[in-house]
C-alpha cells in the first residue's frame, strides 16, 4: 500500500472545508426549518463526533 503524499492530505481538507462553509451558509438554515429538536439533536452530535475523529486522527498522524 502506498502512502499517500502529504499535500494530497491538505488539498482534501481544504476541499472538505469549503464544502463544509457552503453548508454552513446554505444548507443548515433549511435544515433548521425541517428537522425537529431531536434529529437537530443528533445531527449535531454526529458532525461533532466526525470532527472529532478527524482531530484526533489528524494529530496522531502528526505526532506518529
Amino acid at each position: 500500500m502506498s502512502k499517500i503524499p502529504f499535500w494530497v492530505w491538505v488539498v482534501g481538507f481544504v476541499i472538505l472545508g469549503c464544502a463544509f462553509e457552503y453548508f454552513w451558509m446554505t444548507g443548515f438554515g433549511r435544515l433548521d426549518k425541517t428537522l425537529t429538536r431531536k434529529q437537530k439533536a443528533i445531527t449535531g452530535v454526529v458532525l461533532l463526533c466526525i470532527a472529532a475523529a478527524a482531530l484526533s486522527y489528524g494529530l496522531f498522524r502528526v505526532y506518529h
